[in-house]
């Protein structure tokens, strides 16, 4: 879907990533919702998962015919024209060998997907157990996350035409790491919800335009070198909570989440891999 997506940005000749990738942070605010009503009305798990496979199956058979892309840009070995993405200031120029810098740009794409994961498995917990709060408050610091980060990433194209991915990307970690870090220290319910949703409007942006960078480093091979940095994010996504889980029990679960948020000062300090030379 990032592959598609990254031709479909290139075909606008415009940032457009960060809007497509707020779909999935919309669906899981819906899903949550889903999940929420069907636990009120006392339906069991198996029947709310069944009817909403039967509702996603129908929508893909009917909106998959009609993803119409633009043709693959040349394979050739000379380097793909950047004339047309050289008005926009949200999309690089393509490069030539851009193997080492893909890895890189996959590093700073796991240290965000980190920070996700964390927020997702970790956030409620250590509102309920470390602060003692309710578990309908601790589920909030979450709903922050979620929504801020919805809304980042519906802004970000805007923010990326108009700052660049660079930039973007650099003031974005800065939000993430020190509103995350100064919600935790402050040691109160309503500080560490404030340093989720802090999170979640940092990190909003990082990963699409991580994907629009690396598309356009080779727009003729953008899915396989696509495909690399979503194999080192995804594994922060997934290894990143078991990661702090891990640290926690040695050190505690407010100095554990701490990491994500130095990951996200580490993504903001190198963020100048993003600019193409």
């Amino acid at each position: 879907m990032n592959a598609c997506a990254a031709r479909l940005e290139l075909g606008y000749g415009r940032p457009i990533m960060s809007s497509l990738h707020a779909g999935f942070s919309i669906a899981g605010l819906a899903g949550a919702g889903i999940g929420g009503i069907t636990a009120w009305l006392g339906a069991s798990p198996l029947t709310a998962f069944t009817v909403t496979a039967v509702a996603l199956i129908a929508l893909s058979l009917l909106l998959g015919p009609r993803v119409v892309l633009p043709p693959t840009p040349s394979t050739s070995s000379t380097p793909p024209d950047s004339s047309d993405l050289s008005d926009h200031p949200g999309l690089p120029r393509p490069l030539r060998n851009p193997l080492r810098l893909i890895w890189i740009l996959g590093l700073l794409a796991l240290c965000g997907q980190v920070g996700e994961g964390s927020a997702g498995d970790w956030s409620a917990v250590y509102l309920h157990v470390n602060l003692g709060t309710t578990p309908g408050l601790a589920a909030a610091a979450l709903g922050a996350f979620s929504v801020t980060m919805a809304a980042g990433r519906l802004a970000g194209d805007r923010l990326a035409a108009s700052f660049g991915p660079v930039r973007l990307v650099r003031a974005s970690g800065l939000v993430a790491g020190l509103g995350l870090a100064a919600g935790l220290l402050a040691g109160s319910p309503a500080a560490a919800i404030a340093g989720f949703a802090l999170l979640g409007a940092g990190l909003a942006v990082i990963f699409p335009q991580i994907v629009t960078v690396t598309a356009a480093l080779d727009p003729a091979r953008a899915g396989r070198n696509i495909g690399r940095i979503a194999a080192v994010a995804y594994s922060g996504l997934l290894t990143g909570p078991v990661a702090i889980g891990a640290i926690a029990s040695g050190i505690g679960l407010r100095n554990a989440l701490l990491i994500p948020a130095a990951l996200a000062l580490i993504t903001a300090a190198a963020a100048g891999a993003m600019r193409q030379r």
